[in-house]
Parts: C-alpha cells; sequence; structure tokens
C-alpha cells in the first residue's frame, strides 16, 4: 500500500484459491458500482496450470477495469490466509481512500459503492472510528435476484464446533457467529467479523495491519481483536451489498454447475494447512495467555483499548470459549438510522464528489433485489 495523496476511488480486494468465479465477482462489482470510473481491483490468484483459464482473459472480458493480478503456483501459495490479505494490501493497493474485501464468488447490490461509503460516515459519526463488515447471504444461481436481507450475528457453541468439522480442525474455534435476521434500518456493533465483506477507509489498514502468519481458521477472531483495540467499532450496515455464492448447500440443492476446489483436497495441502491452523491457535491462545506477546504489531492486539476491555465486550473467553452472553439481536449495541439520514447522507457523499442524483430512490432502491423469505 503506498502513502500518496488519497482519492475517492475504492480498492477491492479478492483472495483467490482456484475459483472459476473471480471474474463473475470483479464483473457483478463493476457493472453494479455507482461510479465505475473510482474502482481498482486486487486479486491474489493461487493455482495451477489447469486453472490458468480462470484468469488468463480477465482482462480481454473487461477492458478498461482497473485489475491488478498476483499470481502464485499452487505449491507455492502461503499457508496463513492474512499473508495473502497482506500482500494484496501491500503489493496492489495504491492511492485509493476505501478498502474493501470480498470473497471470489461474490455477487453485489446495485449502487453499494456509494451507499456502503455512506454506511460508513454514518458510522463513523455515531460510533466513532468504525469498520463496515456484514454476514453472508449466499445464492445457488448467478441469474437469482440480489438478497438484501440484513444480517448481524452471535455466539453459538454448535456453530463453532461445525466449522472446526469443516475446516478438519480439532478443535472448536470461534471463527464467526450464528448468523440471525435483525431489524431494518439498524446498525449494531457486532463481536464477529466476517472476512467474506468488509468496507473500511484506508486508514483501517495501518492502524490495525493484517498479521503476516495467521490461518484461515484464525483470520477473522484476530481481524476482529486488532481492529476492535485498535480503537474501531466492527459495525454491521442498514443493508445488506454482497451475496455470495452457495458452495456449501446440501446435497440434492440445485444450483450453477461449478467446479470447487478446497485448498486441502491435495493431501501435501492438507498438511501444510493443519499445521499452519494449529501454530496460529498456539499464537492466538498466547495473546490471551502471555502477557508478555498481549499486545504486539507483529500478531497480537493492538494498544487503544485493552485486552480486557475487549473480552468484556464479546462476552465470551476466547481460550476456552466459554459464553456469557449470547443475544441472537443484541440491540443495547444498535442504533437506528432513518431513511432521511441515510439518503442525505448519500446525496453528501455525492454533492462532495461531484456527482449529479436527481432522485436518490433510483441510487437507494433496488428493483432487482427481494428478500429471502419472499
Amino acid at each position: 500500500m503506498k502513502d500518496t495523496e488519497m482519492t475517492n476511488k475504492v480498492f477491492v480486494a479478492i483472495p483467490c484459491w482456484r475459483d472459476p468465479f473471480v471474474y463473475e465477482t470483479i464483473k457483478s462489482a463493476y457493472e453494479h458500482a455507482f461510479d465505475k470510473d473510482s474502482l481498482a481491483f486486487g486479486v491474489f490468484f493461487q493455482g495451477y496450470p489447469e486453472d490458468d483459464w480462470m484468469i488468463s482473459d480477465i482482462h480481454e472480458k473487461l477492458p478498461g477495469v482497473d485489475i491488478r493480478i498476483k499470481t502464485v503456483h499452487g505449491d507455492d501459495a502461503p499457508d496463513f490466509l492474512c499473508q495473502i490479505k497482506r500482500t494484496i494490501t501491500d503489493e496492489l493497493m495504491a492511492d485509493e481512500e476505501y478498502y474493501m474485501q470480498v470473497d471470489s464468488h461474490t455477487k453485489f447490490r446495485r449502487n453499494w459503492d456509494i451507499m456502503l461509503k455512506a454506511e460508513l460516515l454514518i458510522a463513523n459519526r455515531i460510533f466513532g472510528k468504525s469498520v463496515i463488515n456484514s454476514q453472508t447471504v449466499y445464492f445457488d444461481h448467478w441469474s437469482d435476484k440480489f438478497l438484501n436481507d440484513p444480517l448481524t450475528s452471535y455466539a453459538d457453541p454448535a456453530e463453532w464446533r461445525s466449522i472446526a468439522d469443516t475446516l478438519n480442525f480439532p478443535y472448536p474455534i470461534s471463527l464467526n457467529g450464528r448468523v440471525s435476521q435483525k431489524p431494518l434500518n439498524t446498525m449494531i456493533r457486532e463481536k464477529f467479523y466476517n472476512g467474506n465483506m468488509v468496507f473500511a477507509h484506508r486508514d483501517y489498514l495501518k492502524d490495525a495491519p493484517f498479521p503476516w502468519e495467521m490461518a484461515q481458521c484464525f483470520e477473522q477472531q484476530m481481524s476482529m481483536l486488532r481492529a476492535w483495540t485498535a480503537g474501531y467499532e466492527v459495525v454491521s450496515p442498514i443493508h445488506a451489498y454482497t451475496n455470495n455464492f452457495n458452495y456449501w448447500k446440501p446435497e440434492g440443492v440445485q444450483g450453477d454447475p461449478y467446479v470447487r476446489h478446497i485448498r486441502w483436497d491435495r493431501p501435501e495441502q492438507e498438511v501444510r494447512i493443519l499445521q499452519a491452523n494449529l501454530d496460529s491457535y498456539e499464537k492466538y491462545n498466547s495473546i490471551f495467555t502471555d502477557p508478555e506477546v498481549t499486545y504486539n504489531e507483529e500478531f497480537g492486539a493492538m494498544k487503544e483499548r485493552t485486552i480486557e476491555e475487549y473480552i468484556d465486550f464479546i462476552k465470551y473467553n476466547p481460550v476456552t470459549l466459554e459464553i456469557r452472553e449470547a443475544i441472537p439481536v443484541d440491540l443495547s449495541n444498535s442504533v437506528t438510522i432513518s431513511d432521511e439520514l441515510f439518503n442525505n447522507t448519500v446525496l453528501e457523499i455525492a454533492k462532495n464528489n461531484g456527482y449529479v442524483i436527481n432522485n436518490i430512490n433510483d441510487v437507494v432502491i433496488d428493483p432487482y433485489s427481494r428478500k429471502m423469505h419472499e
């Protein structure tokens, strides 16, 4: 990430392991953006020679789109997910003012960019320094309407055991929370960080940089810990802005045909990833049990707020996973945002950047989206 004069641009970071939908992801983000010229994409593609077709013609298919790609052979792919994220920001991000992270199989809501800028501005004004972070809504067909349900999450041990089993990890882990529906027009200070959709000002990357050696099983917990102790609130937005292709659909559920490559499909990769997760497990636990490493730039907590304050806020023990409180919708940490406030903030963003909006409803209402249970 270069230190340079900031622009109003959005840098969209896309870590990618052998995913044929990375093109669809960039296409969706670009086509549904309010200001297409303000976007830049950074892709860290890990794959084998037989996967070249997934990215080889992206620039030809999307001429004029700013797409920066770093390609790594699958055998040389980093074992630590945070290293991938850090490489994207350090090597591919330039003068963009905003940072966004999404998965490589993501669909975007119409006008997501200007609306997310408004969400972040509102959150910063209400809560202080904030990161906009949304829980995952899944879809089965790229032709499906966008699902715009606002979601939150809460601590649930059954979810943690299930995630550990999915990732072949021997211990329950608090990777994320169980998702629940939240009221409309509500922002919530969240206790769980979801790496599937992150939107923040670029300063966040300096204040709470991704640790180099932290594996997938602990990427989200570490991001939450470092953001919160760096003084940031992790805030769920009023609207949903991304949906993820459902690679985890139950057997028998129909969806678009796809090729699904999982990192641990190959025995040699499985051994490496498990060891990286075990190493990360020891580091993560040491943050809470060894005062000598609790606060450190390399992989520990930051120093704007204490580790004790963090544990008190999340309401569970990060080491034992003992839960003190689990509220499906934590309204005590929520704020209701009126349509008027949101619309006026979008108009403020537009005015400050020379955009002309004649009818605000044309921007904030998406006629091509729906609720899950409509």
